[in-house]
């Protein structure tokens, strides 16, 4: 048997998922979590039962890519048992992906989730009345405190076909059948008046915070100061971290102690490439006393990933985590979704934004929720160009700590430019948003601790083998004159259009691999101040590090040319603007 987990988005699928199968998920509270479906197992009566969490969709008649995947995967899963979970506080939306899908012949229990919230909104369900209509299993539950689950479960064997027939003569008063949206509606109409009761409802401080923070008078400046918040509390916490303790441990222990004990020493090839290449002084070779200059696989290697960004990622997803389990993403999507139309996107866009301060990966896999091919290349091409990843934003607060504004203030003002231009030039529909706003809930630190520690050690799983593989490239490029060969060549463009280093290949080289590597290598190269500004800027708007190449290839097919042509316009205009820029104010 094969339990296919469906239901509206933000309704607690994959809580329901994470809590039957006990299995490593994300569970979010935002729009586009579930894009990629999601299987596990689940222990009943002595046998292991397939369990998959289905992409959110509304109806079966999808309207982006992720309810195509919906309605596609419960095409292909004929025989299969469907556990509908529905919004309890919100339940006539809900019946009516339940009754598209029982009309396809499907064995059905309805999960009647968020029994809480509707208590709270004095709304009574009559949960055994709607199983006396519908003809199947209905059970209240609470997916956050598992509440009801353990019945859920054991009402799946009474689960069978029915026919909505037999569901419309069962509704007295309905006289039509339900082959049209219209007549489904009207059905649900009559089964909603014989099964919901509403009371009195008084708004409490939850609701009165929930319409501050989503009316715009209020709700952007409200927006502004958490995103200060999230901005101030992320730059503390990984510089406190960082300087505080890790550079310490790596600099005045680590490094010397590799310096001590690996043979070879300074001078030796396979000692510059695991341990530290070494500086001139006086035209003498001298050794490394940092870690971001030594560029040894086994110091710079580990320093980047582990010393500088860890820190910096774990704030970075703790902070999210919190945003998304307390409800407030879908809020902010709901806020800039005027200010995204106008460079062709919509409030959804806010997802994989967001996402990709963290990584860029998984942001451009959130793009599918993004309804138009048009959407979903531009949200493409514009994360990958001008969001720097948190790992990238740790080292720069290292590398460049009093220009960090700067540099994030002019990939923004580049977002929304080349945006702006894009929505322009390529043709195609900008629909308007349609999401539910979840209630404001209590975080739980389960679900909190649990998004935390996939996504970090997602990161580092990615992040160290690349970072100390990148970082014998560029050594063994270095050693093969390979560098200065390309430095050379690249020296008019480097020099003359961008007002950069011709030094600064090489950390073009690396950032093919790893973005946050190649700021880190830049520290090495002497440059005025401006020259560092515009070398970050360079390295933020070059290609994307090879991972998120990789997803850009293979999430847009033919339009990642695309992709790639626009890159490369975009690393000619902003990076030569900003020497000019510098060139009128007189420090270039």
């Amino acid at each position: 048997m094969k339990i296919l987990l469906m239901g509206h988005p933000n309704v607690g699928k994959s809580v329901f998922f994470n809590r039957l199968t006990a299995a490593n998920i994300i569970e979010s509270n935002y729009p586009g979590t579930t894009v990629d479906y999601t299987k596990g197992y689940m222990r009943l009566e002595g046998k292991d039962i397939e369990i998959i969490d289905v992409p959110g969709t509304f109806s079966l008649e999808p309207k982006d890519k992720a309810e195509e995947v919906a309605v596609r995967m419960l095409h292909e899963s004929k025989g299969s048992k469907v556990m509908c979970v529905i919004d309890a506080s919100k339940v006539e939306r809900g019946l009516y992906l339940a009754l598209e899908i029982i009309e396809q012949g499907f064995s059905v229990v309805i999960a009647l989730n968020m029994w809480d919230v509707a208590i709270d909104k004095n709304i009574d369900i009559d949960a055994k009345k709607l199983e006396q209509i519908l003809g199947i299993p209905v059970v209240p539950t609470v997916g956050i405190s598992g509440e009801g689950i353990f019945a859920l479960v054991s009402r799946l064997k009474d689960a069978t076909p029915v026919k909505v027939e037999d569901i419309v003569e069962r509704t007295e008063g309905i006289k039509h059948k339900a082959n049209t949206p219209d007549e489904r509606w009207a059905l649900i109409e009559g089964i909603s008046k014989k099964i919901v009761t509403f009371g009195e409802y008084q708004h409490t401080l939850k609701d009165a915070i929930g319409d501050f923070t989503v009316k715009p008078a209020t709700g952007i400046p409200f927006a502004i100061a958490v995103l200060y918040g999230f901005w101030s509390i992320f730059g503390s916490f990984a510089g406190f971290f960082t300087d505080g303790f890790l550079v310490k441990i790596f600099d005045e222990h680590w490094l010397p102690w590799l310096q001590a004990v690996f043979p070879g020493g300074l001078g030796n090839w396979f000692y510059a490439l695991i341990v530290d290449v070494g500086h001139l002084e006086n035209g003498v070779l001298a050794a490394s006393d940092n870690c971001f200059e030594s560029f040894g696989a086994l110091s710079s290697g580990l320093f980047v990933p582990v010393g500088v960004v860890l820190p910096a990622i774990f704030i970075f997803y703790l902070m999210l985590a919190l945003l998304e389990d307390i409800g407030y993403m879908p809020r902010l999507a709901v806020l800039i979704d005027t200010v995204l139309h106008k460079i062709g996107l919509h409030g959804y866009a806010i997802v994989p934004s967001v996402l990709a301060l963290g990584c860029n990966v998984p942001a451009v896999g959130a793009t599918r929720i993004l309804e138009t091919k048009k959407q979903r290349f531009m949200m493409m091409t514009l994360l990958a160009v001008f969001i720097p990843c948190g790992a990238q934003i740790g080292i720069m607060q290292d590398v460049i700590p009093g220009s960090i504004g700067f540099v994030m203030l002019y990939l923004m003002a580049g977002y929304f430019i080349f945006g702006y231009i894009l929505n322009k030039v390529i043709p195609g529909r900008i629909p308007e948003i349609l999401m539910d706003v979840p209630p404001y809930q209590k975080p739980m630190s389960r679900n909190i601790s649990r998004k935390v520690w996939m996504r970090t050690s997602g990161f580092l799983k990615v992040a160290v083998p690349l970072v100390i593989f990148g970082s014998l490239l560029v050594n063994v490029l270095y050693l093969a004159g390979t560098i200065d060969w390309l430095g050379n060549i690249l020296a008019p463009m480097f020099e003359g259009w961008f007002g950069v280093p011709r030094e600064t290949a090489g950390p073009l080289v690396a950032a093919f691999l790893r973005k946050d590597l190649a700021v880190a290598q830049l520290s090495a190269i002497e440059m005025t101040k401006y020259q560092m500004i515009s070398a970050v800027v360079l390295v933020s708007i070059y290609f994307p590090c090879i991972a998120t190449f990789a997803m850009m290839l293979r999430e847009g097919g033919k339009t990642f040319l695309g992709s790639l042509a626009v890159l490369l316009v975009v690393v000619f205009t902003w990076g030569g603007l900003l020497h000019l820029l510098w060139k009128l104010m007189g420090v270039a």
